[in-house]
């Protein structure tokens, strides 16, 4: 706790003031630690465990550019503007 409040000043600048930001990245982020948690005995194992697997995934994503293609919005078939968009993405 001590060392978040030694960057508090500079978070201050940058992002405005404290009720200002979001953090909902870093509670969505420790939210899924606990889950990941299998063992009772090695709980830093499965933590390193999950964490490599989603880095794994990342990697993979961001390998081949598949970020828009699992995490956009389902695509419709039968949308002809959606279908003309995807296909003008497709040239670029």
């Amino acid at each position: 706790m001590l060392h978040a409040l030694l960057h508090l000043v500079d978070d201050i600048e940058k992002n405005g003031p404290l009720c200002m930001n979001w953090s909902f990245v870093m509670e969505h982020w420790c939210g899924q630690l606990l889950p990941a948690i299998k063992s009772k005995i090695y709980p830093y194992k499965s933590l390193t465990k999950q964490q490599l697997v989603i880095s794994q995934e990342n990697s993979i994503l961001a390998q081949f550019n598949l970020f828009d293609v699992i995490y956009s919005e389902p695509i419709d078939p039968d949308d002809p503007q959606r279908g003309e968009e995807i296909l003008d993405e497709g040239i670029s």
